[in-house]
């Protein structure tokens, strides 16, 4: 159980998941009560200091991770994370989800009209909260489908113990403007799999470096290192217009971005958990 101020003790659901206060190793700084769909969540920020990164095995030199949206991950080895977006069970759940959105909207509108027509005598709100409840369970739904996916893909990616990992650093925020793409990009979670590469690589001792932002990783040939700039976004095969070189497109990025000079390697202190 947690005691939380004014309400006593709360049990949990889960055992086992809530930090212990370590005199002099772990201080449990605060929580963080929320609720999701009718659920509650809780959530601990504790502080500990590590004294040493634990070694692991390394089997390989190092891997290139470039994201993007047609698949959500392709490394440097050629192996391909597909979007989990375009999986056909994650397709029906949007088919329903726009399904429900239009029934909430639709008897939102009327709950409006209705309020507005009588203000004296309040209309009730339980059809509507009912059709927004199952809207937020389709949406619970599918996130909780991306966040496992995403933490799959992550842990898959660690058991091939590399030496290194580079990844780039994307301008989220800016691609975010991009009325057409700014959904997708959403989708794909961009951040939080960045986040979960930087917490397991410090757990494991692996090296991850952080390439530049204006580093052209897929527009650059990784035969000879010409730059072509006049290679557009629907290209999915990079053709080198110098040496005629000839690769995916987000494979090419993912072999630039492993051999790159142009990276900055962060440390315990930089990492935001």
């Amino acid at each position: 159980y947690v005691q939380v101020p004014k309400l006593g003790r709360v049990h949990l659901k889960e055992k086992g998941r809530i930090p212990t206060y370590v005199p002099n190793e772990v201080e449990i700084v605060k929580g963080r009560i929320g609720q999701k769909n009718g659920r509650w969540y809780m959530g601990v920020y504790v502080e500990y200091e590590v004294d040493s990164v634990p070694s692991y095995r390394k089997d390989s030199d190092g891997i290139g991770i470039d994201l993007g949206i047609k698949e959500l991950a392709v490394l440097s080895n050629k192996e391909v994370f597909a979007n989990i977006n375009k999986k056909r069970p994650m397709k029906r759940k949007l088919r329903k989800l726009k399904h429900l959105s239009r029934i909430y909207s639709r008897k939102l509108k009327a709950y409006r009209a209705r309020k507005k027509k009588d203000p004296d005598n309040r209309p009730t709100r339980s059809n509507l909260n009912k059709a927004q409840k199952r809207l937020q369970t389709v949406q619970q739904k599918m996130n909780n489908t991306r966040n496992t996916y995403r933490r799959q893909t992550v842990a898959r990616i660690m058991d091939l113990y590399p030496s290194y990992i580079t990844m780039e650093d994307l301008n989220i925020a800016g691609m975010m403007k991009n009325r057409k793409l700014a959904h997708a990009i959403a989708q794909m979670q961009w951040y939080a799999f960045r986040t979960d590469v930087q917490f397991q690589w410090a757990k494991r001792g692996i090296e991850f470096r952080l390439a530049e932002c204006r580093y052209p990783s897929s527009k650059t040939c990784h035969q000879c290192g010409h730059v072509h700039k006049a290679l557009k976004l629907s290209d999915r095969t990079f053709v080198c217009p110098d040496c005629g070189y000839t690769e995916e497109r987000d494979l090419n990025a993912a072999h630039n971005l492993r051999d790159t000079a142009a990276y900055t390697v962060l440390d315990l202190q930089t990492t935001m958990f």
